[in-house]
């Protein structure tokens, strides 16, 4: 056999690694991460990548374009929960020092001027007491009373009753008045002709029993033969009763007056805390203007004393409040300002007094002179309701130019909220006027 002679002479090859055959599916695989050897496969990857970032990139704009949408929609929430308008103003303002004596005239005279001062009449009743055993036995005649309601369907003019009218019942039992008293006249209501009427007290004419009757109908005997026969008459409002004639239990005369006298204290405290309590808010009275008269009823025999009772009857003058005080502007103050409407802010604290007291008597409806004195303080009025209307879904840059029809402001002062908003709401329930009676805004 012939020799390789290349073999022999060459030196023995140190093996390595790298002489170390791959395996067949080790090639495979070294083969196919050759990305050299592929063109192909690499472009279809980017193309995939590509199509990824497009669909972020539009999914972001689409949740961009969602949260704008979002925050508009919530500002224009806000917007309207919170959206309202101040109007802070101070108006005019007069003090007055003065001094005046007026006439009132009854709400119901249709004699009185449409420019005079008018007034209604509040009435209350209220019942008081005191017992005593410390009594003696008296003969005693006593007159029976009650209530009667007096009704004019004559004509439309009032009809003064004069004092001791008399009525007379069925029977032919009289009981008379016990003071002069005026019906209204009859009115039309509805195309239907209403009475006048009135309600008074009446006293029997005779003492005793046989003159306490239950309700019934009077007629007024002075009338007889006249056509108003038929169109005056009376009905009963409460039984007739307290008639007696005979022995009765009484209270010593001189106790009697002072159990009398607390009682009366008593009523009068009463009457005044509750005429007080319930006048509205639109109605102005004064401690002067309030009557009141007191009535005894029949003492209540307990067996071993006896209970005095007094029933107490105010009648109070009250005034509307705005009509009194533009009724004052009128006549106070000087021609260019009383054109204005005011009001006075204090009317309840001025001095109010009625001239000769004891002769009138306004459940007659009688005219009176009152003195009336003290330091008003005018303001201008304004009509807000006017005023909001006018502000509603106007710019903010319109403030003077719509404050310039109210001539009775002297200062204001406007806040809109939220604060970029620039018009006043449409809504007129959320403008809101608040009134100081201040010499400037800088102390608001």
């Amino acid at each position: 056999m012939t020799k390789n002679i290349l073999q022999d002479v060459m030196p023995p090859k140190k093996r390595s690694i790298r002489d170390i055959p791959l395996s067949r599916k080790r090639e495979d695989v070294s083969s196919s991460n050759n990305l050299s050897d592929f063109s192909g496969p690499i472009e279809g990857i980017r193309s995939s990548e590509g199509m990824v970032s497009s669909k972020n990139n539009q999914s972001k704009k689409i949740w961009w374009f969602l949260g704008v949408i979002f925050l508009v929609l919530f500002l224009f929430v806000i917007s309207n929960i919170f959206s309202g308008a101040k109007i802070t103003l101070v108006p005019k303002q007069e003090q007055v020092e003065f001094s005046a004596t007026f006439t009132a005239f009854s709400s119901s005279d249709s004699d009185k001027d449409t420019e005079d001062i008018s007034y209604n009449v509040i009435t209350l009743e209220e019942t008081g007491s005191m017992s005593t055993s410390n009594l003696t036995e008296k003969d005693v005649d006593k007159k029976s009373s009650g209530e009667i309601i007096i009704f004019n369907d004559d004509s439309s003019a009032p009809q003064r009753l004069v004092i001791n009218t008399r009525f007379e019942t069925p029977e032919g039992l009289i009981y008379r008045i016990p003071k002069s008293v005026v019906v209204p006249g009859k009115t039309v209501v509805g195309g239907k002709s209403v009475p006048g009427s009135v309600v008074v007290t009446v006293y029997a004419d005779s003492p005793g029993e046989s003159y306490n009757i239950g309700l019934t109908d009077f007629t007024v005997p002075g009338f007889k033969g006249t056509d108003k026969f038929s169109k005056f008459y009376a009905r009963s409002k409460t039984a007739m009763k307290g008639g007696y004639s005979g022995i009765m239990k009484m209270v010593d005369d001189s106790e009697l007056k002072d159990m009398k006298q607390s009682i009366h204290e008593d009523l009068v405290k009463k009457l005044k805390e509750s005429v007080y309590a319930q006048i509205p808010g639109n109605l102005i009275l004064y401690e002067d203007g309030i009557f009141i008269d007191f009535e005894s009823q029949d003492n209540i025999d307990l067996g071993d004393s006896v209970q005095v009772v007094e029933k107490g009857f105010l009648r109070a003058v009250s005034f509307d409040r705005d009509s009194l005080s533009q009724y004052l502007a009128n006549n106070i103050l000087p021609e260019d300002m009383a054109s204005e409407t005011l009001e006075i802010s204090n009317i309840e604290d001025l001095n109010f007094s009625v001239e000769e007291k004891d002769l009138v008597s306004i459940e007659d409806n009688d005219s009176f002179d009152f003195d009336i004195s003290g330091s008003a303080n005018f303001i201008w009025t304004f009509d807000e309701e006017k005023m909001k209307g006018d502000f509603s879904g106007q710019p903010k840059k319109n403030v003077n130019i719509i404050l310039a029809n109210f001539s009775g402001i002297k200062e204001a002062e406007v806040s809109i909220s939220p604060f970029w908003k620039r018009n006043f709401p449409q809504n007129v329930d959320k403008i809101k006027i608040e009134k100081v009676f201040s010499a400037s805004l800088e102390n608001l």
